[in-house]
């Protein structure tokens, strides 16, 4: 997924993710909301977050993607 598809998909200006890959999600602390979409859109394409172990990671879902 590009930047371009993934900031659609999300309804976030392609900026955004820009910055975010860049400088961290973290730093974008005014904006909870926006990470929280990119977040549901990586998941609407396969994508599982973890959080096993106090250790975050990330995999693609079994079986594909919904959409």
């Amino acid at each position: 997924m590009s930047q371009g598809q993934l900031a659609k998909q999300a309804g976030i200006n392609i900026n955004t993710v820009v910055t975010m890959e860049k400088q961290g999600a973290a730093l974008l602390t005014n904006a909870p909301e926006k990470i929280e979409a990119v977040k549901s859109a990586l998941e609407a394409s396969g994508v599982e977050f973890l959080f096993a172990n106090s250790q975050p990671g990330v995999r693609l879902r079994k079986g594909g993607h919904e959409g």
